[in-house]
């Protein structure tokens, strides 16, 4: 296949468009990962450190998710502009 588009001379823009399609494809799952975590409350972890076999403890971690969210929102920003270059 890629014998006959070289042959064709289309080779060199399958392989661009190709590529175009892997950063495309790339920025959708940032895009996806980030929403997902926006939707997230502060992570806690449950964990068993007593000898006991039986008795957890929660771990939960003190985070500022206003501004977790806020640069999350950056970066969702500086995707659509990666995005809209590659158009």
């Amino acid at each position: 296949f890629e014998n006959r588009l070289a042959i064709d001379g289309k080779y060199d823009e399958w392989v661009k468009n190709i590529e175009r399609e892997n950063r495309l494809a790339w920025i959708k799952d940032q895009r996806q990962s980030i929403e997902e975590f926006k939707n997230e409350k502060a992570p806690e972890f449950w964990e068993q450190v007593r000898p006991d076999g039986y008795s957890v403890d929660k771990e939960q971690w003190k985070m500022n998710m206003t501004t977790m969210r806020s640069r999350a929102d950056e970066y969702l920003e500086h995707l659509q502009k990666i995005e809209d270059s590659l158009e």
